[in-house]
């Protein structure tokens, strides 16, 4: 079961616009799409293949103004509850999946 996204991962917009059930169904839709395509082990993806691979997940018109905002968003959640790690490393940075599952 997914999560809700905290109070304060609001899209732009109104207060009450999080609480709206299609901001509800992208941030799961976003959120299932990024955990299905993360990588367990190094190397992880690139922000671009990160990208890539989520737009090819993502159900046809449910970003009717682009995903981009949505895609940051989850992206920092998970990465804010432990889920996507950032591989320490030079040059680009690199996304993998936590091995932790506490919150999936």
């Amino acid at each position: 079961m997914a999560r809700t996204p905290p109070k304060g991962l609001r899209p732009p917009g109104s207060g009450a616009e999080a609480e709206r059930p299609e901001v509800q169904a992208r941030y799961r839709a976003m959120r299932q799409a990024i955990l299905a395509v993360l990588p367990k082990e190094a190397p992880g993806l690139t922000a671009d293949e990160l990208s890539r691979r989520v737009e090819a997940r993502l159900p046809a018109g449910l970003f009717p103004a682009g995903s981009g905002f949505y895609l940051m968003a989850v992206k920092a959640h998970l990465q804010s509850i432990g889920l996507l790690l950032v591989e320490e490393r030079r040059g680009p940075e690199r996304f993998l999946r936590s091995r932790h599952t506490e919150f999936v």
